[in-house]
């Protein structure tokens, strides 16, 4: 059975478990390698969403994710969470929207 991405990402207790272990990394290896992390942990929804991982595929991930990555954290730099949060949500919406998420 092929899993549902969204509802994994909706898994209440599993997202904020993921969040307090991205703090407690943050410590650890500073944020450029929870950045990481975070990045590349869209990768299974993405093969949940594709199939297999080709490596064109991990580069759009990756690129799209880290960019938007900077724009949500120069949101929460400037404007608080609630921005960064809409605008992430915003994304999550225009890709449903446009057929590509």
């Amino acid at each position: 059975m092929k899993q549902n991405p969204i509802h994994d990402q909706l898994d209440a207790a599993g997202f904020f478990e993921m969040n307090w272990r991205l703090i407690l990394a943050a410590r650890a290896v500073g944020l450029p390698g929870v950045a990481a992390v975070a990045v590349s942990a869209h990768l299974p929804a993405t093969s949940g969403l594709v199939g297999e991982l080709s490596a064109p595929v991990v580069l759009h991930v990756l690129l799209a994710n880290t960019a938007f990555g900077l724009i949500a954290g120069y949101l929460y730099w400037r404007h608080g969470l609630e921005s960064a949060m809409v605008a992430h949500a915003s994304v999550h919406l225009a890709s449903f929207v446009l057929g590509s998420g």
